[in-house]
């Protein structure tokens, strides 16, 4: 999805008029576990980096009626091998990487148990590359290289109440974070447990990036 497109479309909807109140909670904290897959060019190499795994954290605040901030953070590792050795020597090395966001939302009832919302982020990743062998020895001048960048990122969907009990999203979002840019789509669901607490799943697939986590959310 070209980013003019889901500018345009995202202010187009949130500013259309309003003929429902919403009913959702926009006063959260989402503690998660996650994987992700990563297609990503580093270190002047193309490497697809497989099951980097790790802990999300992710909350928002009701400023308004209509906007809230959000902010998120996680971090995942996984041991990887280089693609460059093959087929002469196996490099190896662990991955780590990090991502932070922060921003702020709008949201409406375009239903009676739907809102849809949109997010405008700064996003800054940075991934680290530790522990690297070559041939199973240590070799220290590939260690601990740093790869940080910073950009912006772009969400629109909404989110849907089947039941009392069971709620529903889909979003589509578009970044361009230190010269990666990609569109992506991300399905999830959420299970209430009670008034203050629920439990959700959440699918992203990205051009380069594909992710799936599961965790808790408190309400507040």
């Amino acid at each position: 999805m070209k980013l003019p497109l889901l500018v345009l479309t995202s202010a187009a909807l949130l500013a259309s008029a309003n003929a429902y109140s919403s009913n959702f909670n926009y006063n959260y904290l989402d503690l998660g576990y996650g994987t992700t897959n990563y297609d990503l060019k580093y270190g002047g190499l193309n490497e697809s980096i497989d099951s980097a795994d790790g802990v999300a954290v992710k909350g928002s605040v009701a400023i308004s009626p209509n906007f809230n901030l959000v902010g998120a953070y996680s971090k995942g590792s996984t041991t990887h091998t280089f693609d460059i050795g093959a087929p002469l020597a196996e490099i190896k090395g662990k991955l780590e990487a990090e991502r932070f966001e922060i921003g702020v939302g709008a949201h409406r009832a375009v239903g009676p148990r739907t809102d849809m919302f949109g997010e405008v982020k700064y996003v800054e990743t940075d991934y680290t590359t530790k522990s690297v062998t070559i041939n199973g020895a240590d070799a220290f001048f590939f260690s601990d290289d740093d790869q940080e960048g910073g950009g912006y990122g772009l969400d629109l969907g909404l989110r849907h109440k089947f039941n009392s009990r069971f709620e529903g999203l889909a979003s589509v979002g578009y970044e361009d974070v230190d010269n990666r840019n990609q569109a992506s789509a991300t399905v999830g669901g959420l299970m209430n447990i009670n008034q203050r607490m629920a439990v959700g799943v959440n699918l992203t697939k990205g051009e380069e990036d594909e992710s799936a986590s599961a965790g808790l959310r408190i309400n507040f």
